[in-house]
């Protein structure tokens, strides 16, 4: 996400970490993956048309 101001030029980047305990894996429904992937390319989306205006 870059963010432009007056003096200064921001580049933010972030990563979504998943912590379980006794590594158990959490993304084992197809179903459930698929929307998670939907969600998240959703507000990706959105973020990225709303750092550009900033």
């Amino acid at each position: 996400m870059l963010v432009k101001k007056r003096t200064s030029i921001y580049d933010f980047n972030f990563d979504l970490v998943f912590v379980t305990k006794y590594r158990k894996g959490i993304i084992v429904n197809e179903q459930f993956r698929k929307e998670m992937k939907q969600i998240l390319e959703h507000i990706a989306f959105n973020n990225r048309a709303s750092g550009s205006n900033a």
